[in-house]
């Protein structure tokens, strides 16, 4: 059974590496402002089949193969982005371990309290940041980064709406509950603090463009992961 886990978690970080690295989808092609990193479904897959153990070594070494295969001198290693990589094992590993706790109620007050906080407060306190003076007006910069702000509480209410309502079986709700965890609490408010350290840029500046992709990208991963697993399940087992 050890073997087979090795195996299994071998196929997939090596899949992981690849899509990381190759198959990212970059939103505009050009002028990229966010990144879809595939190669995080394949950690939820080793957290799924294999457990938590294999899921948290497995995260840190692709991050760490990916950083030594494709780094390079403009590029250099960020132990920010390898505890982003240790957070994403665990959070997958936790839930998956302990599913007929998460799978059930629980997972989904949990989705609500972490979208209510970035929703009720997170966004809040950008806004309130960004415009001092009140509502700016119409077609100025900071007219369209109000917009941004509304649109981005708009899509975290979409997070929750999908998470509760749409296909909301066991293995939907630990899908779901797992990549909020890894969306808000890297995506949203770690990756910002490790890039501010490495490269000095405003980490408030970050959430222009954070607000809105990441709830768009969690439910990019949510449907993604839904429609792999549902196959898959029919055929395996987890080990």
């Amino acid at each position: 059974m050890k073997l087979k886990k090795l195996v299994l978690t071998a196929v997939l970080s090596s899949l992981s590496i690849v899509l990381y690295e190759f198959l990212d989808i970059k939103i505009p092609p050009t002028q990229t402002v966010f990144t879809i990193s595939l190669g995080i479904i394949p950690i939820f897959f080793i957290a799924y089949y294999c457990g938590p153990f294999y899921s948290i070594i497995s995260s840190v070494i692709i991050d760490l193969l990916g950083f030594f295969l494709f780094g390079s001198t403009s590029n250099p290693f960020m132990i920010g982005f390898t505890i982003n990589a240790l957070l994403s094992g665990i959070f997958f590993g936790v839930v998956v371990k302990y599913k007929n706790i998460f799978s059930s109620k629980l997972g989904k007050i949990l989705i609500i309290i972490i979208e209510s906080i970035v929703s009720f407060v997170l966004i809040p306190i950008f806004m309130a940041y960004m415009y001092k003076n009140g509502v700016p007006e119409k077609y100025t910069g900071d007219g369209i980064l109000y917009i941004i702000s509304i649109s981005a509480f708009l899509l975290n209410i979409a997070v929750v709406i999908y998470s509760l309502f749409v296909r909301s079986d066991s293995d939907a709700t630990i899908i779901n509950l797992s990549f909020v965890l890894y969306q808000v609490i890297c995506s949203l408010i770690l990756t910002p603090l490790w890039i501010e350290q490495y490269y000095s840029v405003n980490y408030m500046a970050q959430w222009i463009t954070r607000l809105v992709s990441v709830p768009m990208i969690t439910l990019v991963y949510q449907i993604l992961t839904r429609l792999i697993l549902l196959p898959l399940k029919k055929k395996f087992k987890p080990l």
